[in-house]
């Protein structure tokens, strides 16, 4: 049985980033054969599917892969080393905090 085509399936309905919610990434692990199971613990990763974004100029692979901090995750890889990184890890880190050093543009205040 080749999961790759049951993966796509459920790709299909996938336009934007913001489709891969946590039900999508429930629904793959649900489907996963033995096999993949293994293989995702052994390597840490599988590439689920290819999926193309609006706007984007071709499909993309994505795997899904486990961040420690938030469990399973489904990215594509990114950077110079094509490295897989949580998409909810990426948004903390773009968040401000309350101990951000710099305020936010809409905390400044000009003085004339």
């Amino acid at each position: 049985m080749n999961n790759k085509l049951e993966y796509q399936d459920l790709f299909n309905k996938v336009t934007t980033l913001e489709d891969i919610n946590d039900d999508l990434i429930f629904e793959i692990i649900n489907n996963l054969s033995i096999k993949e199971k293994i293989i995702l613990k052994l390597q840490g990763s599988i590439e689920v599917g290819k999926i193309l974004i609006y706007g984007w100029k071709g499909r993309l692979p994505f795997y899904l892969f486990k961040c420690p901090d938030h469990g399973y995750q489904i990215n594509y890889p990114s950077g110079h080393y094509m490295s897989l990184h949580c998409p909810k890890c990426l948004d903390q880190k773009t968040q401000p905090t309350e101990s951000s050093p710099e305020p936010l543009m809409n905390d400044i205040k000009i003085e004339a």
